[in-house]
Formats: C-alpha cells, structure tokens, sequence
C-alpha cells in the first residue's frame, strides 16, 4: 500500500500549464526590455489572466525573461513571502522599479508600462 505522502504526491506542488504560444518579434525585444529593467510578474499557476499574459508574451519571451514569481503556496517553486512583501493583491501583477502594475496587459500596454515605470 502507498504511503499517505505517496497518495499526495500527485496533489503536491502544482505547475502552470506549459505556454502554448511562440513569441514574436516584438514580444522577444519587450522581454529584454523587461528584463534590463529588472521586472516581475507576479501570478498564480491557477490564474487563467496569468495563463493568458504568458501566451502573449509567447514561450521564449518568458523562459528568457526570467520574471514569472510564483506567488500560490502549492505552486512549484512557490515565492508567496516575497508576493506578500511586495504588495501584491492581484494576478497578474507587473512589478518595475518597486511600482506595481495589476492586470493582464497586451503588448502595447506592457510598452505603455515600462514609459510610465519610473
């Protein structure tokens, strides 16, 4: 018989559905762009908004980003202190130079984002 760890395995730390999207042009350079500023994107593996802001941005925009924080406690690789710390009410949440940027945003509006960022 299974151990009651092994029955929850499969229940444990819970994943982000992979990003179906490739990224564009435009989404690789936003992704530098976000990067050299040091942004996050706050989010949860179960938040459809966050699932969505991911496809935008495409698959090789947000491996190469390296600004998904994931904030749900049972999510894989969870960082929820550090969600809590920065504020963070909502997913997705953007965070650019200590400003925070809730909601799910199309390319334009992450381009907006990073002008207005301080």
């Amino acid at each position: 018989l299974p151990t009651p760890e092994e029955e929850m395995a499969p229940f444990g730390e819970r994943s982000p559905a992979p990003i179906a999207s490739h990224s564009s042009r435009r989404a690789l350079e936003l992704s530098e762009r976000l990067a050299a500023r040091g942004a996050k994107m706050y989010g949860a593996w179960w938040c459809s908004h966050c699932a969505g802001q991911k496809e935008t941005l495409g698959a090789e925009a947000m491996g190469e980003g390296g600004f998904y924080v994931e904030c749900s406690p049972d999510g894989a690789g969870a960082e929820n202190e550090r969600c809590v710390a920065a504020g963070v009410k909502g997913y997705p949440t953007w965070e650019v130079g200590g400003q925070l940027f809730p909601g799910e945003k199309d390319l334009s509006g992450l381009e907006e984002m990073l002008s207005s960022a301080k």
